[in-house]
């Protein structure tokens, strides 16, 4: 055979083919100026059989939807803009005195609650509110002896995600040291409203996020027997997926005991809570 027929047939092999049997050719545009890329499909309707790879295969349009598909079932915490926590946060002020920003904080967009005392402790129990802003003195004697101290002990104990502002003036820090340091935040009553908006917002933006239930999950790893790292991936995993089933599976297999297990699925199922406000 002549050099001018075998060069005319490796020319020919390269350039794009018409469909046979009624396939169709998927051809991408080409890319400085390079040959376009020729797709071939199957039976099935996949694209295969890149001949000259100027583009990736998913370029053609019918990888294109697969692609699609495979990034929406990333599971990810969605960005909640401030404006749109503040408008589904809910936030209980207890004191038997007066709340002096009670119609700024109304007025800035905020869900605020005032009682005088404890009025429904199961409410608070079942996490209704994302911040409690509660006072030392004369609140919750009807629910414990040591007053507002023995309250925030009491929910911190049965559910330690609940955020807790410890609200009192600064006479009693040292005389109540424990209730301080029990509480996510303290407030002076002297304090300005800027103040007291900014340390509530900066809870909110905590209570709104993933990486607040993966620390409170965190502190318990070492009452597990699991490995930390291990524990703190699966428990990320089981918000996302709004599924603790895994989570579930890996306490019972490292040993947990019932009461911290249940403390952690707690803390796990109220970060679904949250995610679910915002992701169907």
């Amino acid at each position: 055979m002549s050099r001018d027929r075998l060069a005319y047939d490796a020319n020919k092999r390269l350039q794009p083919t018409k469909a046979r049997r009624g396939r169709k050719a998927c051809t991408s545009e080409a890319e400085d100026g390079a040959a376009p890329s020729r797709l071939k499909r199957t039976s099935l309707g996949r694209c295969t059989g890149l001949a000259i790879a100027t583009k990736p295969v998913t370029s053609c349009p019918h990888n294109r939807g697969r692609m699609l598909s495979f990034f929406r079932r990333r599971y990810v915490w969605p960005e909640v803009p401030a404006d749109e926590i503040r408008k589904r946060a809910r936030v209980v002020v207890i004191d038997d005195a007066e709340f002096p920003y009670l119609e700024l904080f109304r007025r800035d967009g905020y869900t605020v609650d005032k009682w005088n005392d404890v009025i429904d402790l199961q409410k608070l129990e079942a996490g209704y509110y994302d911040i409690i802003l509660l006072d030392i003195q004369d609140v919750g004697k009807a629910q414990s002896a040591d007053q507002g101290l023995g309250v925030i002990r009491h929910l911190k104990r049965i559910r330690p995600a609940q955020i807790v502002i410890a609200y009192s003036g600064a006479d009693y820090r040292l005389k109540f040291k424990e209730f301080f340091d029990l509480a996510d935040a303290t407030l002076d009553k002297a304090g300005d409203y800027v103040e007291f908006k900014r340390v509530v917002d900066d809870l909110l933006a905590d209570r709104f996020s993933i990486g607040f239930y993966l620390d409170k999950i965190s502190e318990f790893a070492s009452h597990t027997g699991a490995d930390a790292l291990k524990l703190r991936s699966v428990a990320q995993g089981a918000i996302l997926r709004r599924n603790p089933r895994r989570l579930e599976r890996l306490l019972v297999k490292s040993g947990a005991d019932s009461d911290t297990a249940n403390l952690i699925l707690q803390i796990a199922q109220t970060g679904i809570d949250i995610l679910s406000m915002f992701v169907r």
